[in-house]
């Protein structure tokens, strides 16, 4: 309605803007002749008060025009009048002064009509020539009836804009049509563009008073749907029992709040009445976030990898009422979801045995994938050079941290190929649009760019604190990257740190969800939980930079001091079964990434401080790790044993590829590593090379940029 509304505002418009008309009196050695523009008539009668200039033939421009022709016509020509306008010299009748005015000329009825003056320049004016005290008149001689409005002079040419009050009788009959028609359909017009924002306040105002169950979660990323019209739910037994309860299927949609992808689904699917209307009938519709609970989104996003969909956010997965999975895609717009939701409802009241045949195919291929005995294998050095190979043939937007990191271990270990490599990445990507200068921040990585290559996601502090790692130890390589190091660290410091407790928020809103009517109504701007594996990251982040830069840079010095104090926050995260809750919202605990960070986090701070209390708890997470986790087969699980929500169910596996972190297993060797390398146990160091042939064994040589971990593992093997 808003679009057709200015559509026809804009006819109006143009009306009559073409409903004007300027005049043209050229100068040349005080003699003049009288032109007038190639225009049409401003019908000042119709109420179109507006004055619009052009440039003189001098280019002296005060004003600006949308006329299409600008050439001089003369004006009997244009058979608008019948006469022409005389330029004179007379004496002002005050100060005896030079002054230019208009002289008689054959219009009209005797009427006195009054002109005003205005020089554009005063340097411009006429030797001698001061403006008069009064206004002068002069006597136009026809019915034409023309008002001098506006002047404009130069060294050779006078221009004057003329609004008419009566028209010729053509142009009259012509004005008399249609402007009246004009001017009501710019009313109409103008109601209907009230009326259509007074639609969406008012709708604003009903989702404000009606949001849906999401309201209370205190997931950010659940918040901001609260006001969508799809009837969420949060996952739980309560949802599934509804599920069964009413023989629906499942839909369950897993996203990020900083995923600029999951709030454009958000506002142009899940806000629409047609997309709502349908999943509530036929669904049963669970929202879950996708960084409070990481095993549920790792779940999702291997059956979204098995069915061929891309991996980023949002994904959604269909269920059965039992919690077993249908199909899982990443949606990009609103019809392609309509179609699997219509194809879906469909299926599963009219076909059943082919519903059956789905799942059972899906859970089929996600066991044979993810549910195997380890195979230890002697680790081959060679996977450094495919990795290498494979990397070079990627374009330099690709800013896989992943990646990134491998090539980092293999350039300090001394490998040339993987140091240029290294560099030409990271210069690029303060030049790229991901930078956000004022802010001293990095847009989502993952989220990538948009038709106009503007960042799509919001802004993470796992990413800006795995950035800030990445140049502060590459600037030990090549110093031009601390500079962008410095303002990474003073990102991190002024966008993301707060204190108490001392630790980094989870992400900053995507542009979409800033720019929203409904952030004023409880939609939250931040998300302000503290997650384990982004405070991990910071501290090894702060280490690294402290010790590239040093305690005499006034940066580092606050990294020196913060460190521990971050450290010690991770330590409260701590439960009462020896592991870590995965975030300050405490639902959601025991997972694999979290506890390999945070031990490799505990050992950068004993090297940092030499403090024994961090290589103690580094070493208690390390036992329990040990205890709970490992797979008899060889390697670690994810989790330590099934978790369920309701119906759904989710076992544990073994991680050895890349997901949107290094591969678990690969971060848990490294930590290993570091820690033997720091408190001079050898064990840990030889359990760390039997995890490297476990992960050999799950190599897959056709895929080598998945195993980005595993190459920075094999790197640090290979350190002298």
């Amino acid at each position: 309605m808003i679009l057709l509304a200015a559509w026809l505002m804009r006819c109006s418009e143009t009306f009559y803007s073409h409903c004007e008309q300027y005049l043209y009196i050229h100068k040349n050695n005080c003699s003049s002749s009288c032109h007038a523009l190639e225009a049409l008539l401003c019908l000042q009668k119709f109420g179109n008060s507006r004055r619009r200039y052009i440039p003189c033939a001098n280019r002296h421009l005060i004003g600006v025009s949308n006329l299409q022709s600008a050439l001089p016509t003369p004006l009997a020509k244009r058979n608008l009048c019948s006469t022409y306008v005389k330029h004179e010299t007379a004496r002002s009748p005050q100060a005896g002064k030079t002054n230019h005015r208009f002289g008689q000329a054959s219009w009209g009825n005797g009427a006195e009509m009054p002109v005003w003056w205005a020089w554009q320049d005063s340097n411009l004016r006429p030797s001698g020539y001061e403006p008069p005290a009064l206004p002068l008149s002069y006597r136009p001689t026809t019915q034409c009836n023309y008002t001098l409005q506006a002047a404009c002079a130069c060294q050779q040419c006078l221009r004057y804009t003329w609004h008419v009050s009566w028209l010729t009788p053509e142009y009259r009959a012509v004005a008399e049509r249609y402007a009246p028609q004009f001017a009501v359909l710019s009313g109409v017009c103008m109601l209907m563009v009230l009326l259509a924002w007074l639609g969406i306040l008012l709708r604003g105002l009903e989702r404000a008073q009606h949001p849906n169950a999401l309201k209370n979660a205190p997931e950010a990323y659940l918040r901001s749907g609260q006001y969508q019209l799809v009837d969420w739910h949060i996952c739980g037994r309560e949802a599934f029992e509804l599920a069964q309860e009413r023989n629906r299927l499942i839909l369950l949609e897993v996203g990020a709040y900083w995923s600029g992808q999951c709030q454009r689904l958000g506002r142009e699917a899940f806000s629409d009445s047609g997309v709502a209307d349908l999943i509530n009938r036929e669904f049963v519709a669970i929202k879950v976030d996708a960084e409070a609970a990481p095993k549920v989104a790792r779940y999702a996003r291997q059956l979204a990898r098995l069915q061929g969909a891309p991996v980023r956010y949002p994904i959604l997965v269909w269920l059965t009422p039992d919690g077993k999975p249908v199909r899982a895609t990443t949606p990009d717009t609103r019809a392609e979801l309509m179609r699997h939701l219509e194809e879906l409802s469909t299926l599963y009241r009219s076909r059943p045995e082919q519903m059956a045949v789905l799942t059972e195919q899906l859970e089929r291929a996600w066991s044979q994938r993810w549910v195997r005995p380890a195979v230890r294998l002697v680790p081959d050095l060679r996977a450094l050079e495919a990795f290498l190979n494979a990397i070079a043939t990627q374009p330099a937007e690709a800013y896989n941290l992943n990646q990134l990191e491998a090539l980092l271990a293999l350039a300090e270990q001394g490998n040339a190929r993987a140091r240029d490599l290294l560099t030409a990445y990271l210069r690029t990507l303060p030049l790229s649009p991901y930078w956000n200068a004022e802010s001293q921040t990095v847009y989502a990585l993952t989220e990538g760019t948009d038709a106009e290559n503007n960042p799509i996601g919001g802004k993470r502090a796992i990413e800006q604190a795995r950035l800030l790692s990445l140049y502060s130890r590459a600037a030990r390589l090549d110093p031009e990257l601390g500079d962008f190091a410095h303002a990474l660290a003073d990102g991190l410091r002024t966008r993301f740190f707060r204190d108490p407790p001392a630790g980094v928020l989870g992400a900053l809103a995507p542009p979409t969800l800033r720019s929203t009517l409904l952030q004023q109504v409880g939609v939250p701007q931040r998300d302000f939980a503290l997650y384990a594996d982004a405070n991990a990251y910071a501290v090894i982040a702060l280490v690294d930079y402290t010790q590239t830069f040093g305690v005499m840079d006034p940066q580092a010095a606050w990294a020196r001091a913060t460190a521990p104090r971050v450290l010690q926050t991770l330590q409260g995260l701590r439960t009462r079964y020896g592991d870590l809750y995965h975030s300050s919202l405490r639902r959601t605990r025991d997972w694999l990434p979290d506890l390999a960070l945070t031990t490799l986090a505990a050992v950068r701070v004993y090297q940092l401080t030499r403090d024994p209390h961090a290589l103690s708890f580094a070493r208690q997470l390390l036992r329990y790790l040990w205890r709970e986790h490992a797979d008899p087969t060889g390697g670690f699980y994810d989790i330590a044993r099934s978790e369920a929500w309701g119906a759904l169910k989710v076992a544990p596996v073994r991680m050895s590829i890349d997901d949107d972190l290094p591969a678990d297993n690969a971060l848990l060797a490294i930590a290993m590593l570091e820690y033997a390398q720091a408190s001079g146990e050898s064990l840990w160091r030889e359990r760390a090379l039997q995890l490297a042939q476990v992960l050999t064994g799950d190599y897959n040589p056709n895929e080598p940029l998945a195993y980005a971990g595993y190459t920075q593992l094999l790197a640090r093997l290979n350190q002298p």
